[in-house]
């Protein structure tokens, strides 16, 4: 899939070397649920939003929140730190994720 904003991109690693990638957060979470994926068999990064530098999503916070205009509606973007997530979760009435807790959110 093309990245049309890279501040919400995400990419799946399987055990293969293959490589997925999308331009929304929430897509991930759903093609990692669709396929049965487990969520810790496999490698995840995410786009940190306000330094668009690639972090490993097992380590990221995420921001979870309708008002958050991701490119297919997933709501959801990624922090390297905790006060910086909550800092913007506050700015769009949303919910600060851990990576266990982005895997048992309704999508």
């Amino acid at each position: 899939m093309a990245i049309s904003q890279n501040r919400y991109a995400a990419e799946l690693v399987d055990r293969d070397g293959n490589v997925w990638k999308f331009d929304d957060i929430g897509c991930m979470v759903r093609y990692t649920r669709d396929h049965g994926l487990e969520p810790r068999s496999q490698t995840y990064f995410v786009m940190d939003y306000q330094s668009q530098h690639w972090l490993n999503a097992a380590h990221a916070l995420y921001v979870r929140s309708e008002e958050i205009p991701s490119p297919m509606s997933g709501g959801i973007v990624a922090f390297e730190n905790e006060a910086k997530a909550e800092e913007f979760s506050h700015s769009v009435h949303g919910a600060v994720l851990t990576f266990e807790g982005l895997w048992n959110t309704k999508q």
